[in-house]
């Protein structure tokens, strides 16, 4: 994975509910360097795999955000974009 995707990937017992979750909170912590503490919350004990995306973003913004002054606006993508949904 990590020659072809530049991923990583690791076994787990997902048998094993609470280790696996830990397991997974402890890495995804890690590589966040403490950003990210609890991205899985549980595991279910049908689990065969998880697939995890994270982002830890070091670096300084041309224009710093003023983190005292929060405004509430609206979120939304101006294009249609395909969701799935249970």
């Amino acid at each position: 994975m990590k020659r072809y995707y530049l991923s990583e990937g690791f076994s787990t017992d997902f048998s094993k509910t609470e280790q696996a979750k830990e397991q997974i909170n402890k890495y995804v912590d890690e590589k966040t360097k403490g950003k990210i503490t609890q991205l899985v919350e549980d595991v279910d004990l049908q689990t065969v795999m998880y697939l995890i995306n994270y982002i830890y973003f070091k670096g300084k913004w041309e224009i710093p955000l003023i983190p005292k002054q929060p405004r509430k606006t609206n979120f939304m993508l101006m294009i249609k974009q395909p969701f799935l949904f249970r």
